[in-house]
């Protein structure tokens, strides 16, 4: 596929949008979102992304979340290909997370072939959904009832003609202090924030408008080569082509049998990347109404290996994880992942990787202080 393919599709009965770059080499400035909760996966390659002015590098099969407001911007040094979900934070707010996940496992299939997605990087993705807990202020309001008042209208009404000093002089500050006062609050000035939202807006508009000029004036500006040179900033792609790659699926759409019953079997992967720390066959056979004997030809027919294999390969996943990202003595993670002897931990990790997880940790370790 040609570089810088992105491809949009929005779900309107599920307040979700799933954004796949794939193979893109583009950089975002610093913007947030101020009406959805993004969760993304890293499919191939590496991106730098800078949340709250924290910058991490995110390989293969990384997620990260992404609050509303949170400002982030990303960068790529090489070609990328990046999967985002993008949830409505009023959905996020309400909805148990099980449904969420239902409705995530569902959109994915209906949208994508699935070679593009494999069924560990779906579950990957879904797993950042147990994590939001740790979230508690993205959907607290600005301490500053002006500026929290301000960013509503920025919000509803972006293309409005809000003057600088106006809006100083409404808050009896100085233009200075405001602007600083404003950026602090939101993470953009207000002016990034209020063009990044004219453009969410046309965004929204450009798929029942006639021309791009009709966008341009809904939406603000008075000048059609500064909105379009403003939105390919934003989006990654200019008006033309971004309407070309976007699709809006108004209604659920119905699914063979085939599919339900693999988006089911994703469910007991996710059951057993959640519980891999002491679960056996019998657990996820009970939760989801199976016999064991069913469950268990159920995996093998869906993922290739049999129970323990499939179990095996989550939790030495885990142990990637935590030997990277952690400083846990080997002997610690062993039994982290559920398992009691040492030295058989570190044989099936040999085995699966071909290097110790002592060797894994340094190899990886040097690769991240080298970024």
């Amino acid at each position: 596929m040609a570089a810088n393919s992105i491809r949009y599709i929005y779900n309107s009965n599920m307040g979700m949008e799933l954004i796949f770059c794939e193979n893109s080499t583009i950089s975002y400035p610093t913007h947030n979102h101020v009406s959805v909760l993004t969760i993304g996966i890293v499919l191939d390659g590496s991106i730098v992304l800078t949340a709250n002015n924290n910058e991490k590098v995110y390989e293969k099969n990384q997620t990260f979340i992404i609050c509303p407001y949170m400002p982030h911007s990303i960068s790529a040094h090489s070609s990328y290909t990046l999967l985002s979900l993008c949830i409505d934070k009023n959905i996020a707010t309400h909805y148990t997370a099980d449904k969420i996940r239902h409705n995530i496992m569902a959109l994915l299939m209906n949208a994508f072939n699935t070679e593009r997605i494999n069924q560990y990087q779906i579950l990957q993705l879904l797993d950042c959904l147990n994590s939001l807990a740790a979230y508690t202020d993205w959907h607290s309001e600005s301490q500053n009832p002006f500026i929290n008042n301000l960013k509503k209208q920025l919000e509803l009404y972006p293309e409005a003609k809000f003057s600088i000093e106006e809006m100083a002089q409404n808050a009896f500050i100085s233009k200075y202090h405001f602007i600083r006062s404003f950026k602090a609050e939101v993470g953009l000035t207000p002016h990034q924030f209020q063009l990044q939202n004219r453009i969410r807006k046309a965004q929204r508009l450009m798929h029942n408008a006639e021309t791009i000029t009709e966008v341009a004036l809904t939406t603000g500006f008075c000048d059609q080569s500064h909105f379009i040179k403003q939105f390919e900033k934003q989006v990654g792609l200019p008006p033309p082509t971004y309407k070309l790659s976007s699709q809006t699926i108004l209604k659920d759409t119905s699914m063979p049998f085939g599919n339900i019953e693999e988006i089911k079997t994703g469910e007991i992967k996710l059951f057993i990347i959640e519980h891999y720390q002491d679960v056996t066959l019998d657990m996820p056979a009970s939760h989801f109404a199976f016999s064991p004997s069913y469950l268990s030809r159920l995996i093998k027919r869906f993922f290739g290996v049999n129970y323990s294999h499939l179990l095996q390969s989550v939790r030495l996943e885990k142990a990637k994880d935590l030997l990277r990202n952690t400083d846990m003595h080997v002997t610690d993670i062993s039994a982290n992942i559920g398992y009691e002897s040492n030295s058989y931990f570190i044989s099936i990790f040999k085995q699966a990787f071909s290097m110790t997880p002592s060797q894994y940790r340094n190899t990886y370790q040097n690769q991240d202080r080298l970024l």
